[in-house]
Order: structure tokens, then C-alpha cells, then sequence
């Protein structure tokens, strides 16, 4: 027997129970994902990015890690998932492509849920994830000229649905778009771990969660 969910509240009443991973942990009103097996130590999390040390240090003493507490590893932890690792990748990504690192990690902290959705529903993976943002600019009503405010909105999916993924009819108009292949993103990570020395099993099972097609 494979036991794949638990159940666990998700607030007083009487709603329904929500169903949850067994790879998470209820702590008090907060779901923690702790994902045990699946746990990198910072020099695999540096091998996998590509980052370097000195770099990664100025991004976490500056708050700008696109998951977790900014504090956490002030507090013991030095441990970072394989999808913590892949957030970092996706921030690193969207900065190559002129994002500011404070956009970049905003988005990747508030939308990355939707790639792990996608991820999780397609078994198996046929074609690529992609993630990125589409931007909405607000104008004044009396000038379009000027802008007054931007909004974000999440992407998550392939190509083939993005489309429809922008169809939501309380979009008024898309002024552009920051897309990131996220498979192509995970098969980069791969690579660049094996060659900087991450563990063949670390790189086996970001392989498998991600569904990638590459020898490792």
C-alpha cells in the first residue's frame, strides 16, 4: 500500500478537508513543505545554478532568494530543496533577460506554485514547462500616454496554452511578456551540476521530479 496524501484542515467550520502531500508537514495554520529526501546542501545548491558563493551571499544577505524565510539559515538551516534550488535557477534565468533581481524574485516567489501544479499534473511530460509573467499596464483614462500602475499576472504551462492561459476576461490589455523555459531551465541545471561536481543522485532525482529527458 502507497500512501500519497494526508488530509488536514484548512480552517475553522466546516469546510472540507484539503488534501496535501505527504511530503509536507502541518505545522499550526501553516502547511511547511519539507520535502526530506529531496534536501541539497548550499555548495549543491551553487553547483546546480551555477552561482557563485560570493554572489549567492549578497542575494541572501539582501532578502532577495526568491522562497523561504530570509532569516532561516541565521536560525540553523543550511539546507535547501531541489525546488528551492529550481527557483533560484528560474530568478537567475529571467535576470539574463534584463528583469531587476527585485521583479525577478517577486516573481518566482509568487507564481512558482503554478509551474509545480503544471509539473505535477502532466505525467508524463511531453513537452516543455515554460514560466514567466505577463505585465498589464494600467493608463489614466483620460491619456493613454501615461501610465499609472502595472500589474503581474503568472504563467505556467506550454507553449501550446499560453493562449488560453491569457484569456482571463478581467485582463484588459497585456503590454508584454518575460517567459522562461522552465524544462530547458531544470536540463541546464543538470548539466551544469554534473559538471561542477553534484552528486549523481542529486541530479537523478531533480531529473524524476522534473520529468527531464537527459542521461544524468
Amino acid at each position: 500500500i502507497e500512501i500519497t496524501h494526508i488530509c488536514a484542515p484548512i480552517g475553522r467550520g466546516v469546510r472540507p478537508a484539503k488534501r496535501y502531500p505527504i511530503d509536507t508537514l502541518w505545522v499550526g495554520d501553516y502547511i511547511k513543505r519539507i520535502d526530506r529526501i529531496r534536501f541539497v546542501r548550499r555548495s549543491e545548491l551553487l553547483a546546480l545554478t551555477g552561482i557563485t558563493p560570493a554572489r549567492f551571499g549578497n542575494i541572501f544577505h539582501r532578502g532577495q532568494l526568491p522562497f523561504g524565510d530570509p532569516n532561516a539559515e541565521r536560525q540553523g538551516w543550511a539546507d535547501y530543496s531541489l525546488d528551492e534550488a529550481v527557483q533560484l535557477a528560474l530568478m537567475l534565468r529571467l535576470m539574463e533577460l534584463d528583469w531587476p533581481i527585485e521583479r525577478a524574485t517577486a516573481a518566482v516567489r509568487e507564481h512558482f506554485e503554478l509551474l509545480v501544479s503544471e509539473r505535477d499534473r502532466k505525467k508524463p511530460a511531453r513537452r516543455d514547462l515554460h514560466f514567466g509573467v505577463a505585465i498589464e499596464t494600467l493608463y489614466l483614462p483620460a491619456d493613454w500616454s501615461v501610465s499609472v500602475d502595472w500589474v503581474v499576472h503568472g504563467f505556467a504551462g506550454t507553449l501550446a496554452e499560453l493562449d488560453d492561459g491569457m484569456e482571463d476576461p478581467s485582463i484588459t490589455e497585456i503590454s508584454g511578456m518575460v517567459l522562461v523555459n522552465a524544462s530547458a531551465t531544470v536540463r541546464r541545471m543538470i548539466h551544469t551540476g554534473r559538471a561542477k561536481g553534484a552528486k549523481p543522485e542529486t541530479l537523478e532525482k531533480l531529473r524524476r521530479r522534473w520529468r527531464i529527458r537527459v542521461d544524468v
